[in-house]
This record gives C-alpha cells, structure tokens and sequence, in this order.
C-alpha cells in the first residue's frame, strides 16, 4: 500500500494572500474570507511538485475551511475550476492529479487549524492510511505535523507571518 500524502489548500496548493485582510485584525471576519475562496489562484509551483509524486503516494487534501454546505461547494467549485477533482483526474497547465480524499473542519468547529487537522490525521491513520509527507503553510500545522512523525514541506512564502 502506498503512504499518503497530504496537502493543504489555503496559503499551499490555493493563493488567498488578496483576501487575508479580513482576518488579519480583529474581530476576524470569517464570513468575508470565506466568500473570496473563487478568487484565489492556483500556486503552479506546489501543483507540479505534487503533479510529479502523485504516483508514489494516495493525496488526500486537509484543509481548515468549514465542511458546511457553503464551504464545500466553494471549495468544490474552486477545485474543479482549477481542473482538481477528488477521486479522479486533475488537470491545470497540463498536468494531471489524482486526490482521493478531501478532509474539511467538521462543521460548526472553532478550534485552532493545527486541533483539526491532528484530529483529522488521526482519522486518516484509523481508516488505514499511512500519512508521511505534508505540504502546508501554517507553522503551528508544520509543528504538529512534525510531532506526528511527518516530514513538511514548507510552502510559507510570507516572512512575516507569525501566525
């Protein structure tokens, strides 16, 4: 059976950096930063790398947005726009990437992304996946995921984000 790898979408595979204001500040307004997921581009660099493993390895996406409806069909019609389709083929600037997996914060949670996403790699792990290789962009997710015996690929290019 292959390991798995996972991979983040906001900040790693997706570019959110023009909606980032809305939660920068306080209060955070999370319904704004939501709303602009369809904007966001597809960072090239982190698709070809993942587009050049994929055969080694089953790539599940984890990612801290919201299971809600909202939040998925978003999440869905940004994936799809950019040619990614879970359990099939992915397609963008002419390569393919098969995901078989799309994990999002259970619906209604308020817990910090690096809480989420270790319960959601505890899932992974119970349903007989062997999750070895990250990519991500927040440090606490990388320190977490470095905890759990993974090696991260650090896909933070904001040298002042101190989260």
């Amino acid at each position: 059976m292959k390991d798995t790898c996972i991979i983040d979408l906001d900040g790693t595979l997706s570019d959110c950096n023009h909606r980032l204001h809305h939660i920068k500040n306080k209060p955070k307004n999370w319904k704004a930063f939501n709303a602009g997921y369809r904007d966001d581009i597809l960072i090239k660099p982190v698709f070809d790398i993942l587009c050049s493993i994929q055969n080694k390895y089953r790539m599940v996406i984890m990612t801290g947005r919201e299971a809600s409806k909202d939040g998925m069909l978003h999440t869905l019609e940004w994936l799809n726009t950019n040619g990614i389709f879970i359990t099939n083929v992915l397609k963008g600037y002419g390569f393919e990437l098969r995901v078989e997996a799309l994990l999002m914060r259970p619906q209604g949670s308020y817990e910090p992304d690096y809480v989420v996403k270790e319960s959601l790699l505890n899932t992974l792990k119970e349903n007989g996946h062997n999750p070895v290789i990250a990519f991500e962009d927040r440090p606490l997710v990388i320190d977490m995921f470095r905890r759990n015996g993974l090696y991260v690929f650090n896909c933070n290019q904001d040298t002042t984000n101190e989260e």
